[in-house]
């Protein structure tokens, strides 16, 4: 051939090659829109060392757990892992370990009759040494405050792959006279048979951060999501991620942790639009997925929404829908699973088809 025409041909196919190179997405699959458990909300997926799925998730006060052995396809019976007399047992998470134990970590709230002073709100946390089967409770993490103005919320733990436990929650317990919050930090270094006491990880004056959900790379470097209402002028909640290296000090915050310039972590928000409660996820490609429940163009009806980052939780961008709900219905709660090198699973507390429960639907990321 001509290498005049090669060359041309070349260059042809590389202007085609641009042109048609197609852009990250998720493309949600209906057909696998599945009712988890009605009435239930709040869930969490992890996939156990022994190829089952496990998801928790909390319905009328209480926390529990049911398995998949096909995928997500089908749900066995539900396992009772927490319920409190005189409060709920709320925002269960949950956390294989290295040595194959099963924690969930959740939120001891005093219903609000008995917010009169002898109920604290608590972080709590159940250990399974059987995936799931059974559970037995541990003594409380944490105590905060007895009011509802001065509780502690949402934890959420991952393992450092040097074998630490990092377990962040909201906390107000420090803020007995005023509406702040911050992210409080607890750290085991023995699979969490005990623990530090807990300290700040991210605070920022007269805000509330709220809602952390950390994600361990395979390097080391974490980074963790949470909702701040600081860093928009409308003062509404959005996403924003605190980053640490590998060899980071954990008894302090990190630098950005306190910054009035921490920026969020989807930019270009319209102006009076709530986007809280994140939650991030890697999948094994390397791809980050950022989800959060908004109310853009939904006034007083958030829903879930999932934005694709790149290989280091940034740049996030590539907005999508997983559920498709009425602009009166509310998606909330919502949360990521990473089920294999390119599918995820959403989960979102919904009315769907006239039931209300705990919902999951996956989608493909697709790849340029």
């Amino acid at each position: 051939m001509n290498s005049k025409l090669s060359l041309a041909l070349f260059l042809l196919g590389a202007v085609c090659a641009r042109a048609t190179a197609k852009t990250p997405e998720i493309v949600w699959d209906k057909s696998t829109l599945t009712l988890i458990e009605a009435g239930g909300g709040y869930g969490r997926i992890v996939g156990l060392k022994d190829g089952g799925l496990l998801c928790c998730y909390e319905k009328r006060g209480a926390s529990f757990v049911r398995r998949s052995d096909d995928e997500g396809r089908s749900w066995q019976a539900p396992v009772l892992v927490a319920r409190r007399d005189f409060s709920s047992a709320a925002n269960p998470e949950l956390l294989q370990l290295q040595n194959g134990d099963v924690l969930l970590f959740y939120n001891v709230r005093p219903r609000k009759e008995y917010q009169n002073g002898n109920h604290a709100f608590v972080i709590s946390m159940a250990r399974s040494l059987d995936n799931g089967l059974t559970w037995q409770n541990t003594p409380p993490l944490y105590e905060a405050g007895t009011t509802f103005e001065t509780g502690c919320w949402e934890p959420c733990a991952r393992q450092l792959t040097t074998g630490e436990i990092l377990l962040f929650f909201a906390d107000e317990g420090p803020f007995t006279k005023s509406d702040e919050q911050q992210i409080s930090l607890m750290i085991s270094r023995d699979n969490g048979n005990n623990w530090q006491a807990p300290h700040a990880f991210s605070f920022r004056a007269h805000h509330r951060d709220g809602m952390p959900v950390p994600l361990v790379f395979p390097d080391g470097r974490v980074a963790v999501a949470i909702e701040d209402n600081g860093i928009s002028p409308d003062g509404n909640f959005k996403p924003a991620i605190i980053y640490a290296s590998p060899n980071f000090d954990w008894n302090s915050p990190p630098a950005d942790a306190q910054s009035p310039r921490r920026l969020s972590a989807v930019a270009n928000w319209p102006d009076k639009i709530y986007a809280g409660a994140p939650y991030l996820i890697r999948l094994k490609n390397g791809a980050t997925l950022l989800s959060c429940q908004s109310d853009e163009a939904r006034p007083g009806a958030p829903q879930m929404i999932v934005y694709i980052g790149d290989q280091n939780a940034k740049n996030f961008a590539m907005r999508s829908v997983p559920f498709e709900l009425p602009k009166n219905e509310k998606g909330q709660w919502n949360s990521l699973f990473a089920k294999n090198e390119n599918t995820v699973t959403a989960l979102t507390s919904a009315k769907i088809n006239g039931t209300f429960g705990l919902w999951a639907i996956d989608g493909k990321l697709s790849t340029p």
